[in-house]
C-alpha cells in the first residue's frame, strides 16, 4: 500500500492560484494483468419463428369441410338371428301342423323363428327345398337347413344347424323341441344332405 501512495503523492502538481491549490491527478492505471476484462457473452439464439398462419383472403368463400363417409353397417345375418328364435323355443311342444310356441312341428318351427324377423318362407319342407340351394357339409353355417329322410319319405324331417354337428328341430308327436346330434345313430342314417335358404 505505501509505495501506490508515494507515487500518488509525487505526482501532485501543487499550484498556488489566488490562494486556491490545484491538484491534478494521473492518468487512470491501466487493469491489472490478473483480473481480464469480462468478455461479453453473445445472447443465445431465439427459436425459429412460428410459419405465419393463413389469413383468409377478404371476399373469398371458404372451402367447405366434407365429413369422413361413414363405415356402413354390416347387414345383419338374418340366418343366425332365425336360429337364435328356434333356440328361444327349446322346450315347446311338438303339434303337427303347428307354428306357434303352442306347438310346433319341423317347418313350423322355421316358419316361425323367419316370420319373426318379417321373412316369409314356406311352411313345408318340399317348399324349403325349393328355395333354399344344396350345400357340402364342409360349408354348413350357423342357421342352415339339415334334412332327414323318415317314415320312408325323402327330405320329410327338417332342422336348422347350429354348429359343432348340432341342430335343433322339433322332432315327433309327444317329444319337445330340442337340440340334437347329426351323430347320434338314428339321425346320421337318415341324413339326407345340407341346404342354404337363399335371402
Amino acid at each position: 500500500m505505501a509505495r501506490p501512495l508515494i507515487r500518488l503523492a509525487a505526482s501532485i502538481l501543487l499550484t498556488s492560484v489566488a490562494g486556491c491549490i490545484t491538484v491534478q491527478l494521473p492518468e487512470p492505471a491501466s487493469a491489472p494483468e490478473d483480473n481480464p476484462p469480462v468478455t461479453q457473452i453473445p445472447p443465445a439464439p431465439r427459436d425459429s419463428p412460428p410459419p405465419p398462419v393463413a389469413q383468409p383472403v377478404p371476399g373469398a368463400t371458404p372451402e367447405p369441410v366434407v365429413p369422413p363417409t361413414p363405415t356402413p353397417l354390416q347387414k345383419p345375418d338374418m340366418r343366425a338371428q332365425a336360429t337364435d328364435i328356434a333356440l328361444s323355443m327349446v322346450g315347446r311342444p311338438y303339434r303337427r301342423g303347428g307354428s306357434s310356441p303352442h306347438g310346433f312341428d319341423c317347418s313350423g318351427l322355421i316358419q316361425f323363428s323367419y316370420a319373426k324377423l318379417a321373412l316369409d318362407v314356406p311352411r313345408d319342407t318340399g317348399g324349403l327345398l325349393k328355395a333354399s340351394r344344396a350345400i357340402d357339409m364342409q360349408d354348413l353355417r350357423v342357421g342352415d337347413f339339415v334334412f332327414f329322410h323318415v317314415h320312408r319319405r325323402h327330405y320329410s324331417h327338417v332342422g336348422i344347424y347350429l354348429g359343432d354337428g348340432r341342430f335343433v328341430h322339433a322332432p315327433a308327436s309327444g317329444g319337445l323341441v330340442r337340440i340334437e346330434s347329426l351323430s347320434v345313430p338314428y339321425w346320421n342314417r337318415r341324413f339326407g344332405g345340407a341346404w342354404r335358404l337363399a335371402l
